[in-house]
Formats: C-alpha cells, structure tokens, sequence
C-alpha cells in the first residue's frame, strides 16, 4: 500500500488525492509524520524535484481522512 500511496503522491491529479484519502488508515502507522512521508516520497523517487508544499499537501490528506500529522 506504501508503493501505491506514493505513487498516487507523485501524479497527486484530484482522483489521486481522494485515493490517498481512502489509503491513508492503511499507510498512516508507515507516516507518523509529514517529514517521514516525504523522505518516503524522494527515496521512491529520487529524480524529483523538491517540493516545498510536499509536506503541507501530505499533512492535508491526513486532515481529510481525518487524522492529525504532525510536520516532524
């Protein structure tokens, strides 16, 4: 589920958010935090560039399934 979550994360096109939404409760004991989700996010993807909202966009998708994240 990890893998999918963060694929879902790097083409992040509206029905991928509402999958990451519905994927959250299954990755969310892997992502205890925004920073742990995105260090995830680059080693899965190296060649991305960094984004600065990353976190922000991970931390959002854990508000609306209805979690709180912490950033680090």
């Amino acid at each position: 589920m990890v893998e999918i979550f963060l694929m879902k994360l790097n083409r992040s096109e509206p029905q991928d958010v509402v999958d990451m939404i519905m994927l959250w409760p299954f990755v969310a004991e892997r992502f205890p935090t925004a920073q742990i989700a995105t260090e995830a996010f680059y080693a899965a993807f190296p060649l991305e560039s960094p984004d600065e909202f990353l976190g922000a966009q991970v931390i959002d998708i854990a508000r609306r399934a209805g979690v709180h994240l912490p950033p680090a």
